[in-house]
């Protein structure tokens, strides 16, 4: 940039033909009448959907042997809910309490841990669960709510 332009505002959208610069003048366009802007053409049918998002995203996170720490939880979860559903609704959310429950209020929730880590650790990681008795719980992920529980606990492990 030459140093006509320093501290003036001036950035790249200024010389792309972008309609503002940084201080509200309009850059002069070669060609261009003032108030008027020229558009690209650009299609209104996107070049993909969703659906290809989804798949890419797929490809990235589930496409290899090992699952990241952050993705993993969901896979255990979607198994066991391949498992119990109809019976049990997934329910799980950032800060639940909880991950599936049962109409007559019974809740399940699922821990997992991996050996293998989707990163160089050098040696098998020791699998640990924190099962201890809780004062609380998030309802709706915003709303603490005060009440002892998870008192008994049933612990069945994954491996894969």
């Amino acid at each position: 940039m030459s140093s006509r332009f320093a501290g003036k505002g001036a950035c790249a959208r200024c010389f792309s033909g972008f309609p503002t610069s940084g201080f509200g003048r309009r850059p002069r366009i070669k060609g261009a009448t003032e108030g008027h802007i020229e558009h690209a053409s650009i299609s209104t049918a996107p070049a993909f959907g969703i659906a290809d998002v989804i798949t890419k995203v797929s490809q990235v996170a589930f496409g290899k042997p090992l699952v990241t720490n952050v993705l993993r939880g969901h896979v255990a979860e979607a198994i066991i809910a391949l498992a119990l559903e109809p019976e049990w609704t997934w329910c799980s959310a950032d800060y639940a309490g909880w991950d599936f429950e049962r109409a007559d209020g019974l809740r399940l929730e699922v821990k997992q841990s991996a050996a293998m880590q989707s990163w160089s650790t050098g040696k098998p990681s020791k699998a640990i669960f924190d099962v201890a008795a809780r004062t609380g719980y998030w309802e709706g992920g915003t709303e603490w709510i005060a009440k002892e529980g998870r008192k008994r606990c049933v612990k069945a492990a994954l491996s894969g």
